[in-house]
C-alpha cells in the first residue's frame, strides 16, 4: 500500500508530513493504537488498544484483497474493521471510495457515529483535511470518501467502490443475507477489496457458504472463491474474564456457546 505523504491543511497549500508521522501512518496497527478512540459509556470516549487477535485481523485485511472473518461475540470485530477502513480512507493512495454496508437500517447511524468519533480523536497534526461531512459519509481533501449505508439497490447501484466492508454480515437472517448478496453482486465484481465479518449462525446462510468456499484450496494456494479466511474464537480472547465466560456459557446454553463463542457452524 502506498501512503499519501502530503496533506491539505487549507485550500492554498499542501504541507508534507514528517518522516516520523509517515512511518506511523504506514502501519495501521500502530496508528490506531496511538491515535484513535471509540465511543465509551454515555458521551465519553476510550482510547483503542488493539488485542493481538485484532491486530492479526487488521494485518489480514491489509495484506489480502478479499477477506471473510469469523469471530466470536465480544471480539470487537465492528470496531476493529471500522478503524482499519477509516485509516485506509485517510491515508492509502487509491482508497478512494469505501463503503461500509450493513443489512440492518437501524445500524447505519450508530456505525457512522463511531467513525466520526474515531476521526475526531485523531490529533489535528495527523488528521487529513475533511472537505465534507454529513450524517453517514466523510470526504477527505485527498479525494477519498468513506460512507456507511444500508445494503439496497439505491445505495450500491452505479458505484465502483475501492473497498466494500460488510459489517456483522452473518447476524442477518438467511433470506436477508441472500437478498443483500444478490444486490451486491455487480458492485463486488468491480470492487478492489471486499471484507466481511460475522459470528456463525447456522450452516445454510450465504455467509456460511462463502466461508466454506474460502476454505477450499485450489491451485497455487488460492481459495475457491478468492476469499482469504480469517478465524478466531473465544480461546483467542484472553482479555475476557474467565468467570464472566463461565456464567455466560451457563446462561446461553451449549448450542449457543458453540456457535457464538467457539464459532462452530451448527
Amino acid at each position: 500500500m502506498k501512503i499519501h505523504s502530503k496533506r491539505h491543511r487549507d485550500s492554498h497549500a499542501i504541507h508534507p508530513y514528517t518522516s516520523h508521522q509517515v512511518q506511523m501512518m504506514m502501519d495501521p496497527v500502530k496508528f490506531i493504537n496511538a491515535y484513535m478512540h471509540t465511543p465509551y459509556a454515555i458521551g465519553g470516549t476510550k482510547q483503542i488498544k488493539l488485542h493481538p487477535f485484532q491486530e492479526d485481523f487488521i494485518n489480514c485485511i491489509k495484506q489480502n484483497k478479499n477477506v471473510i472473518a469469523v469471530m466470536p461475540r465480544q471480539s470487537g470485530q465492528t470496531m476493529t474493521a471500522l478503524a482499519f477502513c477509516l485509516w485506509e480512507s485517510m491515508f492509502v493512495v487509491g482508497a478512494d471510495d469505501t463503503m461500509i454496508l450493513t443489512t440492518d437500517q437501524m445500524n447505519v447511524q450508530p456505525l457512522a457515529d463511531i467513525l466520526k468519533t474515531m476521526l475526531n480523536s485523531v490529533p489535528a497534526f495527523m488528521r487529513p483535511s475533511v472537505l465534507q461531512q454529513n450524517r453517514t459519509a466523510i470526504s477527505f481533501a485527498k479525494g477519498s470518501r468513506i460512507e456507511v449505508a444500508h445494503i439496497n439497490p439505491s445505495t450500491v447501484c452505479g458505484r465502483s467502490p475501492t473497498r466494500v466492508h460488510l459489517d456483522s454480515f452473518a447476524a442477518a437472517s438467511d433470506q436477508r443475507q441472500k437478498d443483500a448478496w444478490y444486490t451486491l453482486i455487480g458492485t463486488l465484481v468491480t470492487s478492489n477489496n471486499i471484507s466481511m465479518t460475522g459470528t456463525p449462525r447456522g450452516t445454510t446462510s450465504t455467509f456460511a457458504h462463502i466461508w466454506r468456499e474460502a476454505n477450499l484450496q485450489i491451485a497455487n494456494g488460492k481459495t475457491f472463491n478468492d476469499f482469504t479466511p480469517f478465524f478466531k474464537n473465544v480461546h483467542d480472547m484472553t482479555h475476557l474474564d474467565p468467570l464472566w465466560l463461565q456464567s455466560t456459557r451457563k446462561a446461553i446454553g451449549e448450542s449457543a456457546w458453540k456457535s457464538e463463542f467457539e464459532c462452530q457452524f451448527l
